[in-house]
């Protein structure tokens, strides 16, 4: 089978997105390495450093992230013509744009969430107008939907209209350097290059509104009053939100506590993660949570929102508090801090519930999607 995946996102070197892309390109490897696989990259960028699977080819192209006008181009004329050259078995998007016309072979999209659909989608009118354009279009165009918890499939067959049995669930997995559970000496060199010291709360997600970091900060202020010497150490890279989240750690007088890692090697992460006191995701909304899950691989104690597919990942291996309850999430942070014994059990039952989850599988799961497709080819 002859495999097309559009594979840009696997530049996306600071977002879920591309944490997704990368491991399931790299699991398809591993577990389906029969197929024929054609990957879509940018033309002006470095190949990304993964392990593609083996004879990969690949299709260079301009039509990328930068620029809506080569995007949209390529997507709806460019592309169709150039899955008909290649007898494209199956095509892939890894996000959520199609082909609006005519395709020679069917095809599946990601719809990781419904964020772009709600109130908590932040992008300028126009270009939020586009989007849920071409959401809708690829609902309907599309043969197969991938997304990654059971709360999104929900919430896709709600808000589009479309049918249940369109839709399939493809946990996400969690990466190798995530589950070595001992904290190593590249640990501490990848602390002590960061400047990070001591004990501290780790956060990485990202700084949109619907993160709900403000919450984060607010909690954090009431424990210092018990833990003066606590940090709070903020991953990603730097931005207007992130700014805007600078500004109200200067507001609530936290700053000097605070610390913006700027952006991380997955390596770096990991680093964090494991030497991480605690791990806290305060998130409004999710599509699935994958810092969570990596957060448990590590073994460090995890304490995250109870709305939307965030329980669903987390089971009972986690702290969950109501995302706007500030109180409840600095009560969380002060008790496991005070107690050890609560810190190591919720550790190991994280890490029996991280273990549940793979990239192999997700993997095993898309490749039964295009083996469910294969045949039904368009003329």
């Amino acid at each position: 089978m002859r495999v097309v995946i559009n594979a840009r996102t696997t530049h996306y070197l600071d977002r879920g997105l591309g944490t997704y892309s990368r491991n399931l390109i790299e699991a398809l490897g591993r577990v389906a390495p029969e197929h024929q696989y054609v990957f879509i990259v940018e033309r002006d960028r470095k190949l990304p450093e993964i392990a593609w699977p083996p004879q990969s080819k690949f299709w260079y192209t301009r039509g990328g992230y930068g620029s809506y006008l080569y995007r949209d181009v390529f997507e709806q004329i460019v592309l169709p013509l150039g899955l008909w050259r290649l007898r494209a078995d199956i095509y892939h998007q890894l996000d959520w744009t199609l082909p609006l016309g005519w395709v020679p072979c069917p095809m599946v999209t990601a719809f990781h969430d419904t964020i772009p659909l709600t109130d908590l989608d932040k992008r300028p009118s126009l270009s939020s107008r586009r989007v849920v354009f071409l959401i809708k279009a690829a609902s309907r165009r599309a043969d197969r939907i991938i997304t990654i918890s059971n709360y999104s499939k929900n919430e896709i067959v709600r808000e589009l209209g479309i049918a249940e049995n369109k839709v399939t669930v493809v946990y996400l997995g969690v990466r190798d350097p995530f589950g070595e559970v001992a904290a190593s000496d590249v640990d501490l060199s990848a602390l002590r290059d960061l400047g990070i010291s001591g004990e501290y709360i780790f956060y990485i997600g990202g700084f949109q509104h619907r993160k709900n970091v403000a919450t984060l900060l607010r909690a954090f202020r009431q424990v210092l009053d018990t833990y003066p010497a606590i940090k709070l150490v903020l991953g990603g890279s730097q931005s207007s939100d992130s700014s805007s989240v600078a500004s109200l750690a200067n507001q609530l007088g936290i700053a000097d506590s605070v610390v913006f890692t700027g952006t991380l090697s997955v390596e770096q992460v990991a680093s964090l993660m494991r030497r991480a006191t605690i791990f806290v995701l305060p998130s409004l909304h999710e599509g699935f949570g994958l810092p969570v899950l990596e957060a448990m691989a590590c073994g460090t104690p995890v304490i995250c929102s109870n709305v939307t597919a965030l329980p669903e990942v987390a089971g009972d291996a986690v702290r969950s508090i109501d995302p706007l309850d500030v109180s409840g999430f600095a009560s969380a942070m002060r008790q496991l801090l005070a107690d050890p014994e609560a810190r190591s059990s919720l550790a190991e039952a994280g890490r029996r519930r991280a273990a549940m989850f793979s990239w192999d599988e997700t993997a095993r799961r898309t490749r039964e999607v295009y083996e469910e497709l294969k045949g039904c080819g368009k003329q």
